[in-house]
Parts: C-alpha cells; structure tokens; sequence
C-alpha cells in the first residue's frame, strides 16, 4: 500500500469487482475515452479478474492493477490504475 496525504493506493481485494463492474460499465464516466456504453462485461467476468490479480504470485508482474481509497473514510475513488511494469537489465 502507499499513503498520501489524502489518498492511498491498495491492491485489488475480492469484492472489488462490484466496484469495477459499476465503474467500467458506467456510460457517463466513460464517455471521454470513447466507450458510449461503457465496457459491457460481467460481474463474473470482473470477479474473475479480481481473483486472477489476487493470485497471481509473481514478483514482477507484467502488469498490476491498484485502487485509490480516500484516506479519511477508506471509500474507493473511481480510479482504477492497471500498471505495466518493465524491467531493465
């Protein structure tokens, strides 16, 4: 986790994907990236990437998905940040 002074940064956590399906299939809050009627997935299909993200074991992972959380009530934002994460040698 990472703190700010009014926000943090979290992993995914089960239930997440109620939040993710809301957010990502919210037409209004996704007009300005061009999906007029959002993403159109599942719950399950949410539900199934949450758990996927939260086993994955790797050190380095490809890519990795956080939560912004509001420091002074921990409600999640509607943030979602998915990092690639890259290695140099």
């Amino acid at each position: 986790m990472i703190e700010g002074d009014k926000v943090f940064i979290r992993q995914l956590e089960l239930g997440d994907e109620e939040l993710l399906h809301r957010w990502r299939n919210n037409s209004q809050g996704n007009l300005y990236c061009g999906f007029k009627y959002g993403f159109l997935m599942s719950k399950e299909s949410f539900r199934l990437q949450v758990e996927t993200e939260i086993k994955n074991e790797d050190v380095f992972p490809a890519k990795k998905m956080f939560i912004f959380c509001k420091k002074e009530d921990l409600t999640p934002k509607q943030i979602t940040i998915n990092l690639k994460i890259y290695i140099k040698n």
